[in-house]
């Protein structure tokens, strides 16, 4: 099996795509008026914040879920006790993580409204100055 680097073609896509994202963001902070810009720019990092979040815990529900499915779906479970601690450690690790990733995932949900309300009540007001 080999192992794929990453090319020269490949990081200097990342890099271009990268400087894209902070130019649009940038952009984005500037269409605020000054006062309001530093509350934007930090509604913009709690929202990162929690879909960084969703995703790693997201990631983990994946790990739980196949712990459960490795040892139920091997049949061992009948042979030891061992393993049903960890079919058992595996299903509630899965619920916990889930959860938390639902958590996560409302509260990416309400920031982006909390901010589009903010940004749409901006502009309102920059068009009246």
């Amino acid at each position: 099996m080999k192992i794929r680097l990453k090319t020269r073609d490949k990081i200097a896509e990342e890099k271009k795509e990268k400087k894209r994202v902070a130019r649009e963001r940038r952009e984005l902070i500037n269409s605020f008026p000054r006062s309001k810009r530093e509350k934007a720019n930090a509604m913009l990092d709690e929202l990162e914040s929690f879909h960084k979040n969703m995703n790693r815990w997201g990631i983990y529900s994946f790990f739980f879920i196949a712990l459960f499915f490795v040892s139920f779906g091997t049949g061992y479970v009948r042979l030891h006790p061992i393993f049903w601690v960890l079919a058992g450690i595996g299903i509630g690790g899965f619920a916990y993580t889930i959860g938390k990733t639902l958590i996560y995932s409302h509260r990416a949900d309400r920031q982006k409204k909390k901010f589009r309300a903010f940004w749409l009540e901006s502009q309102s007001k920059k068009v009246e100055e």
